[in-house]
């Protein structure tokens, strides 16, 4: 017998919100630097952070929150990363929407993990609605020459390191890693990033649970970081 597909909810709005984030809003993958900051100025100013607050997180940190959205999360669109923390809030996710005034990777990825999973039930309740979306997707942007902001880097008229420059380094040939290099890479930054906790303005709970993440030399922040090293090695050795 053949298996029978579960009925569409036809009027849902909770699919309806779901097609529109999908169809309208550009991917967090395809966004830039500056994109992404103001999605997290956003999202914490919806958590309850103070002004202050939000201006208090220094620029490594934002990098870290930028690389690790675009790279775990970057399937997802903008409208879906401001949603997410809506309907957490709303208590429409299955999590708790509390930072309690830590708004780290950890909190980010609960919240987009839970989004996920809604949107991943949402979409197969209800195929025959959501398949359509395949039709009306945009095209893949072309992909991104950044020679201008490499030369930026070596120049040093540009001190932010984009992440997707690391594959692009990696296509021209300025980067050219063995495997044992890059974990020493990653070495290296779970090092450096667990040392730059003590100067950050923590309580000591918090800063004992991030080093305790950043020990794991596959975590996606501390990659990012070892990407960012590479960088600024290959720039180094192209002056």
């Amino acid at each position: 017998m053949q298996k029978l597909k579960p009925t569409p909810i036809m009027d849902s709005n909770e699919v309806a919100k779901l097609q529109q984030a999908i169809i309208s809003s550009p991917k967090l993958s395809a966004g830039s630097y500056d994109d992404i900051k103001t999605l997290i100025k956003i999202v914490m100013a919806m958590v309850g952070l103070k002004t202050a607050e939000i201006n208090a997180v220094t620029e490594p940190e934002k990098q870290m929150l930028v690389g690790f959205i675009q790279k775990q999360f970057g399937g997802h669109t903008n409208k879906e990363f401001i949603d997410a923390f809506t309907m957490a809030f709303t208590g429409k996710l299955n999590v708790n929407p509390e930072c309690y005034q830590n708004f780290s990777i950890a909190y980010v990825s609960r919240i987009m993990t839970a989004y996920r999973k809604w949107a991943s039930n949402t979409y197969e309740d209800n195929y025959s609605i959501m398949e359509k979306i395949q039709d009306k997707k945009m095209l893949a942007p072309p992909e991104v020459d950044w020679t201008d902001h490499w030369n930026d880097l070596k120049s040093g008229k540009d001190k932010i390191i984009m992440l997707p420059v690391y594959d692009w380094a990696v296509k021209k040939g300025f980067i050219n890693l063995t495997t044992e290099q890059k974990f020493e890479l990653c070495r290296t930054a779970s090092n450096q990033m667990r040392g730059e906790l003590q100067n950050r303005k923590l309580l000591p709970g918090q800063i004992t649970e991030q080093q305790d993440e950043f020990k794991n030399i596959r975590h996606p922040a501390v990659v990012d970081e070892a990407k960012r090293i590479a960088i600024r090695n290959a720039l180094k050795s192209n002056l």
